[in-house]
């Protein structure tokens, strides 16, 4: 069976990270479970102890309940506040990467769809409290630069994580800084 990773997005996977947070890659065939929302769908999917819950919007790909899929996953532990009996406990997330069928990618969230491009996986860090954007930034961000990710929003109550792991396009960071260059804030 062929490997799902790039070696360059695989070396980015193994190295440590100072943050506290490991990453590991791994792959289940399950068939998925989706129920339907007004806004969004869910979609969980389970093979073993890898469970899979995660937002389907509408406008992706269908799939079919009844057939196998491949999800490729990123498992993500990270430290948490809460001790267990001895010591910091971590707990796993499991971030959905690719669903395939057959070898046809259906969903790639580590490929930029506006500049077509493979991204990196990095860290970076969380901004808690009320965001500020100026007017038509939220826009631009959508259409022009959805993965620049130089933060990540944590909302309103500061948690203990500093920073995160997320998939970063470099054009996309590029057409930030062009877009904060040409709209200076007031």
């Amino acid at each position: 069976m062929k490997s799902f990773w790039r070696p360059a997005l695989c070396a980015v996977l193994l190295a440590s990270c100072s943050s506290g947070v490991r990453e590991h890659a791994a792959s289940i065939q399950a068939k998925p479970t989706i129920t339907e929302g007004s806004l969004v769908n869910s979609l969980r999917a389970s093979e073993g102890d890898i469970q899979l819950f995660e937002l389907w919007p509408k406008e992706r790909e269908r799939l079919d309940s009844r057939k196998t899929y491949r999800f490729d996953l990123l498992r993500v532990s990270q430290a948490s506040p809460l001790p267990s009996g001895d010591g910091a406990a971590s707990h796993w997330n499991t971030e959905l990467v690719r669903v395939s069928d057959d070898g046809r990618v259906l969903y790639d969230a580590s490929f930029c769809p506006v500049h077509r491009q493979q991204m990196t996986r990095q860290t970076v860090p969380i901004s808690y409290g009320l965001p500020f954007h100026p007017e038509g930034y939220l826009k631009a961000r959508h259409a022009r630069f959805p993965h620049a990710n130089t933060s990540l929003e944590g909302g309103c109550s500061v948690g203990p994580q500093k920073e995160v792991r997320a998939f970063v396009c470099e054009r996309c960071r590029e057409e930030e800084r062009a877009w904060k260059k040409a709209n200076p804030q007031r």
